[in-house]
């Protein structure tokens, strides 16, 4: 599974993703930083199974809608730390594999999250 961090995420917490199966690529070392969130986000269709968040225009399922093939993950972890977003998908993955993920909008919390179609 090909994950893709947006640059608002913290990239250690690449590890623990690996850890779970990830090939994950952060936004910065893709050189992408800075680009406009279409753009990002078309790439993240084309190349990626999830994309991981903060920015907050992503939950915007109008503008920027999972697709059968990619999950956006919606961090809102407060503060979005390396601890807080693992403890937050480890509690989303204890409850739901990543495989009934696909292709929907993950608004995950520190203690909690919603599945959108």
């Amino acid at each position: 599974m090909k994950i893709l961090l947006d640059e608002c995420v913290p990239i250690g917490i690449t590890p623990f993703l690996e850890k779970e199966g990830g090939e994950v690529h952060h936004v910065t070392t893709l050189n992408l930083s800075g680009m406009r969130n279409g753009p990002l986000y078309d790439i993240a269709k084309e190349k990626y199974d999830f994309f991981l968040t903060t920015d907050r225009h992503f939950r915007n399922p109008k503008k920027f809608p999972p697709t059968p093939t990619l999950t956006v993950i919606y961090l809102r972890v407060v503060p979005p730390t390396i601890e807080t977003i693992e403890k937050a998908l480890k509690n989303c993955i204890s409850q739901v594999p990543l495989s009934q993920l696909k292709g929907k909008l993950v608004i995950l919390r520190e203690n909690s999250f919603d599945i959108h179609e």
